[in-house]
């Protein structure tokens, strides 16, 4: 137990079979670092809670790409849209900024909380290199 939050121990052991390393937050959620070559890495977050729509249980997988000191530009809310259209699975989401104050621009995806190894790999990647693709692509850094 970590803090008054638990974390769900199926996350756990699916990482230790991947052999990732991982901290886990105050939250119960999971936060590993993926080195992505080139000098580049990434910081995602496996959630511990689930939510259930139809049968089915999901959990967020998710990166921060970047973190602006105000709501983002319309030049980059409206390309996160137009690669929402596109992007064969996941999301762009826009996180905090409703005061006018710090957001986040955060890439994530849902698996099912009780996916195989294969499967939660492959999602993995996808999230930590979209996030890792843009901030790059558009901001030229790698702090996240």
């Amino acid at each position: 137990m970590f803090g008054t939050q638990r974390y769900d121990s199926r996350v756990r052991r699916l990482l230790e079979e991947l052999g990732y390393r991982y901290e886990i937050d105050s939250d119960g959620d999971f936060k590993l670092t993926m080195n992505l070559g080139e000098g580049r890495s990434q910081v995602g977050f496996i959630s511990s809670k689930t939510a259930s729509f139809g049968g089915l249980e999901i959990r967020d997988l998710f990166s921060v790409a970047y973190v602006l000191d105000q709501p983002p530009t319309e030049k980059i809310a409206n390309f996160l849209l137009r690669d929402n259209a596109v992007v064969k699975m996941g999301a762009w989401r826009i996180t905090g900024g409703a005061d006018g104050g710090r957001c986040g621009l955060v890439f994530a995806a849902n698996v099912a909380a009780d996916c195989d190894a294969r499967t939660f790999s492959t999602v993995w990647e996808f999230v930590l290199r979209k996030a890792d693709a843009f901030e790059k692509e558009i901001f030229q850094t790698d702090k996240f």
